[in-house]
């Protein structure tokens, strides 16, 4: 796993936190107190269970919390991401594109990004699935009994499959 999380910890350590608007800021504060409570608490309460149970499994965070997860298949991954009662989004980071797509469709989330984060636009859906949302953003709000889910992929990813 450290060969995993070294990459990104080396990531987050070029983070400054800030007042959003500031040059050179590159992550803005929480948005509440108990927000950063939460987030705090999930940590800790990780660290005190020796990292066997991850609070984050089961209760989103809603704040800057990567939870890495070691498997060994596509199939253990998704076992594992949907054996959960939330399902905001979901993210796949691979250089095998085909690798990600059945990964994408499987996962129960209401939006999935392919090597790159999930961004609100209005013209796309926003919500979870399960306990993670009520409904979709945009003009979908008015299908209430559909689900329409949200894909992000990076223009820097090679398609060897037709999106039809």
């Amino acid at each position: 796993m450290a060969s995993s999380s070294t990459p990104l910890a080396a990531e987050v350590e070029k983070f400054v936190v800030g007042y959003g608007i500031e040059e050179g800021v590159t992550h803005g504060p929480l948005v509440s107190e108990a927000g950063q409570k939460k987030v705090e608490d999930h940590v800790n309460e990780s660290v005190e269970k020796g990292v066997k149970v991850l609070p984050m499994e089961t209760d989103e965070t809603f704040g800057p919390l990567a939870a890495l997860f070691k498997s060994t298949s596509e199939e253990d991954v998704l076992e594992l991401t949907n054996d959960s009662d939330v399902g905001l989004a979901g993210y796949i980071f691979s250089r095998d594109y085909a690798r990600c797509w059945p990964v994408a469709e499987a996962l129960q989330v209401g939006m999935v990004g392919i090597n790159c984060p999930i961004l609100p636009q209005n013209c796309v859906p926003f919500g979870g699935v399960k306990e993670s949302g009520f409904g979709r953003g945009a003009h979908y709000g008015r299908f209430p009994s559909t689900h329409q889910p949200s894909l992000c992929i990076s223009p820097s990813v090679t398609f060897k499959r037709s999106l039809a």
